[in-house]
């Protein structure tokens, strides 16, 4: 992920982990804006071309399901995410786990639907 402080430039790829060219993806709708405290991006350990991308600021995370090569705004559920997308993490089964201060958000089919789980007598910071 490449951002300025007006938005998100790109998300590029590498075949040979960096040591050569990088390619441009296809940002489709996503708009996800990370900044200098807040951006992650997690691969699935059971499915490699499904990726999961967030930042602090933008209308939601995105998703890739072909590799990298495109990518688009999360699926039904995701509006309610807060935008500061802190941590995108991916247990071994391939449940999908979006964390931020507005809780913690999960989903069960590769990032199509997602649930909150705001955890108990949260209120943000004092």
């Amino acid at each position: 992920m490449v951002a300025s402080q007006t938005g998100l430039y790109g998300m590029f790829h590498s075949t040979n982990y960096g040591a050569g060219s990088w390619t441009a993806d296809n940002l489709g709708d996503c708009g996800v804006w990370p900044d200098w405290f807040m951006s992650a991006l997690a691969a699935s350990p059971v499915n490699s071309n499904l990726l999961l991308a967030g930042g602090g600021h933008g209308p939601r995370a995105c998703r890739s399901i072909d590799g990298e090569n495109t990518w688009s705004a999360l699926g039904s559920g995701a509006d309610s995410i807060h935008a500061d997308h802190r941590a995108i993490a991916f247990n071994s089964a391939g449940m999908a786990f979006i964390g931020g201060d507005g809780g913690i958000f999960s989903s069960t089919d590769q990032g199509v639907n997602w649930r909150g789980w705001e955890p108990s007598g949260y209120h943000g910071p004092p």
